[in-house]
């Protein structure tokens, strides 16, 4: 029957079921499908211990400290890298370089043996120099002899085993002009 007052042609709304009649009402879940992967927890892990370098990279870092000291005619920095009481090897860097102060150097390993404490290093030495208007490249076969002073390699001996002839790269007026 429609309410009191109420439009016959309107129903009333059917009531809604009683969940404590019979069957008790479950509980509404929501499903939540689990992530695709699982996702570790997040760990604060040191960073592992940096591996020192090797002998090979530490004589390796020496000749390019030495080939700045060249470029630059640095001799402080040359010395740096110059084995206790030997003071340094400015008579074999003069001779090396008495043609001109070189513009750029590049150094070549050619054998490279460790033994223990004590390494011997044989290498060329290309150094580009200015020669009036020239360009001038100078190779030179060097040896080293380097002993590990306080874990850092130094030189010890220094001998120009070979110092090549000069030979020119180019004429400095054919760079200049236009």
């Amino acid at each position: 029957a429609a309410p009191p007052g109420a439009p016959p042609s309107e129903a009333a709304p059917a009531p809604l079921p009683d969940p404590t009649e019979g069957e008790r009402a479950q509980p509404a879940v929501a499903e939540v499908s689990p992530p695709a992967e699982p996702v570790p927890p997040v760990q604060n892990r040191p960073a592992p211990p940096a591996v020192p370098p090797t002998n090979e990279e530490r004589i390796r870092a020496l000749i390019e400290r030495q080939r700045r000291a060249y470029e630059s005619q640095n001799m402080t920095l040359h010395k740096k890298d110059v084995s206790n009481g030997r003071g340094s090897f400015e008579e074999e860097i003069r001779e090396l370089f008495k043609e001109a102060p070189p513009r750029r150097v590049r150094f070549e390993i050619f054998e490279l043996k460790v033994k223990g404490e004590k390494a011997d290093l044989s290498l060329m030495q290309t150094a580009r120099y200015q020669k009036k208007d020239k360009t001038v490249e100078q190779k030179s076969l060097l040896f080293w002899e380097l002993i590990r002073e306080n874990g850092r390699w130094k030189i010890k001996k220094f001998n120009i085993v070979e110092k090549y002839p000069p030979t020119e790269t180019g004429r400095l007026e054919n760079r200049l002009a236009p």
